[in-house]
């Protein structure tokens, strides 16, 4: 298979003949360019696999991404877990709706098979209950040699550290309304390594990018994110399982 070089032109045009509502298309585009990454490092992973295998994925609080993904791959199977609006459900082979802040407390498994690629993005600073708990259920899913693909804001971006400066909290206070939640975590690249290694996840990469609207269009913004990619808001990390 090719691998594909996806812009965020391709994401937002591919978007256009759809009929979206105006929170979705806000969304899009707000998130176009992180949607391009992810797709372009999903290629990656599976341009390896033989062109006759199905490759199975999970998309863990899967949204609007699962357009893009059914759109530019064919030799996939895709399920969902989490909660998705009711027309997303033909995009998915099997859904299963879940609260995953009830990991800690549920034993029956929730999937008797095992996935090539999970794939949980925007996603682990919704959950409230200890990030081990969420990790432990992938682990279980995740086939040998699979890979987990997260992505997830920066903590320690450099926004937050200017709120910081000025005796400001960056991070927003807990919402328990399902409508509209608030982020109950947020974490480093460092913690995100430690999570995956403490249960057998290896880290394969690791990016930290600007995928918002355009931090660097100052000249001395773009030499500090160079100098200092930790600033960048944006970490995308990819596991892979021993």
């Amino acid at each position: 298979m090719v691998i594909l070089n996806i812009s965020e032109k391709d994401v937002l045009n591919y978007f256009n003949n759809l009929k979206l509502k105006e929170n979705e298309s806000h969304y899009i585009d707000f998130h176009k360019k992180r949607y391009a990454f992810l797709l372009n490092l999903l290629s990656k992973y599976i341009s390896k696999y033989p062109e006759n295998k199905k490759i199975k994925i999970l998309d863990i609080g899967a949204w609007l991404e699962l357009f893009l993904i059914k759109h530019y791959f064919k030799n996939i199977i895709i399920d969902s877990l989490g909660f998705i609006p009711n027309y997303l459900n033909n995009l998915v082979r099997k859904h299963i709706k879940f609260d995953l802040n009830k990991l800690q407390n549920h034993k029956k498994p929730l999937f008797k098979e095992k996935y090539d690629i999970i794939i949980m993005t925007e996603v682990i600073r919704y959950i409230y209950i200890k990030p081990e708990f969420l990790f432990n259920f992938i682990d279980k899913i995740l086939k040998s040699n699979g890979i987990l693909i997260v992505q997830s804001l920066n903590a320690v971006s450099l926004d937050k550290r200017i709120h910081m400066f000025f005796g400001r909290n960056p991070h927003k206070r807990a919402n328990l309304s399902k409508n509209e939640p608030y982020h109950f975590g947020e974490y480093t690249l460092n913690e995100l390594i430690l999570l995956g290694k403490n249960i057998g996840l290896d880290y394969d990469k690791y990016y930290l990018r600007n995928y918002y609207d355009p931090k660097n269009k100052f000249r001395f913004l773009e030499l500090l994110f160079k100098t200092y990619p930790n600033f960048r808001e944006g970490i995308t990390i990819v596991y892979r399982k021993k």
